[in-house]
């Protein structure tokens, strides 16, 4: 417990609460509760809640709830909470909320829900609902919900203003414009 800072240049098992910033130089075990930033340099099983930002450097599993920003190094599994945007490296699983911008670098198997758009660079198993947009750099297995969407394959439904898909589509388009390289 700090007022200002705890930093760890191990692993922490246990409760961190701290005014300003909670920094671990390899893994958190348990809850890390701080006013700006908690940091975990190298994995984060639990609970992290900053004011500001959450950032592991590989893997996460449990809760993330920045104020501002979630960014994890790789595979991150679990309930993220970010004010602008949650940031996963490669693979997420879990549910995902944002007030601008949801990203995983490789796949998603869960939920994505932003105020602005949702990106999945790999595949999406799941819902993406976007305020402005949705995109699957891969193949979408579910449901993207947003003024425009778009994937490279979908198996599904894509539902917004704009839909796009560029190689294949086994399910449905509903919206105003829906397009496909043939159209």
């Amino acid at each position: 417990l700090s007022g200002l800072s705890n930093i760890t240049g191990g692993s922490l098992r246990g409760v961190q609460v701290a005014g300003i910033a909670n920094i671990n130089g390899n893994d958190l075990a348990g809850v890390s509760l701080s006013g700006l930033t908690g940091i975990a340099g190298n994995n984060a099983y639990g609970v992290m809640v900053s004011g500001l930002a959450t950032i592991t450097g590989n893997n996460t599993r449990g809760l993330l709830a920045g104020g501002l920003l979630n960014v994890s190094g790789e595979q991150a599994t679990g309930f993220h909470l970010a004010g602008l945007a949650d940031i996963t490296g490669e693979d997420f699983k879990g549910i995902s909320i944002t007030g601008l911008l949801g990203l995983a670098g490789e796949n998603l198997t869960g939920v994505q829900l932003s105020g602005l758009a949702n990106i999945a660079a790999g595949n999406a198993t799941g819902i993406q609902l976007g305020g402005l947009g949705n995109v699957t750099g891969g193949t979408l297995h579910g449901m993207q919900l947003g003024a425009a969407n778009m994937a490279v394959r979908a198996r599904g439904l894509q539902i917004g203003l704009f839909n796009y898909y560029k190689e294949s589509l086994d399910g449905f388009q509903l919206g105003l414009i829906n397009a496909n390289p043939n159209t």
